[in-house]
């Protein structure tokens, strides 16, 4: 009896590492690919050392890591990320013109719409039109608050960089130029 215990383990080990394996390694290599997506402007020796930072982050802890890697690169002047208070419309244009200038999009974003009744998202909704003539995209990471919290991405890879994000529990979504958000 003991015999075909082992057996059978020995079957079901056979059987099943052969899925599980590609498994695993299919979802380090998302991984690899979103953070090395959302680092991609960065000088090389500063991507370095924060992409094994966040490589080697457990997930439970991934978002928050991103979160302080992208808050401490932002005070060094690596604008990655936005995050706006969603009474802040002027910071559409500052952080945006940002992140803009720090993907290689060197036009200037101004918008005549900004008004008392302006508001984030639909200053975002423009600025994000404006980013798809350049080839790039705003894409909103929901944490939770009441900030608007995202990202830019290149047009060709906003589908794939979603998905990654998705698989690593990062509640990204497309800016919704048609439902406040």
């Amino acid at each position: 009896m003991a015999i075909v215990k082992k057996l059978l383990i020995i079957i079901l080990v056979t059987a099943i590492l052969p899925v599980v394996i590609p498994l695993a390694v299919y979802a380090v290599i998302q991984k690899r690919w979103f953070l090395s997506t959302l680092l991609l402007p960065l000088p090389e020796d500063v991507k370095s050392v924060k992409l094994d930072l966040l490589i080697n982050s457990k997930k439970d802890v991934l978002q928050e890591n991103i979160v302080l890697c992208l808050v401490d690169l932002n005070m060094g002047g690596y604008w990655l990320y936005f995050n706006i208070d969603w009474r802040a419309v002027e910071e559409v244009k500052t952080q945006g013109n940002a992140l803009a200038k720090m993907h290689g999009v060197n036009d200037i974003f101004t918008s005549n719409k900004i008004d008392e009744e302006a508001s984030v998202w639909s200053m975002l909704v423009v600025y994000d039109m404006w980013l798809q003539e350049k080839g790039y995209e705003v894409v909103l990471w929901d944490q939770g608050s009441d900030e608007y919290t995202g990202f830019i991405c290149q047009l060709n890879a906003t589908d794939k960089f979603l998905k990654a994000g998705k698989s690593l529990g990062l509640e990204l979504v497309r800016l919704d130029h048609v439902n406040e958000q």
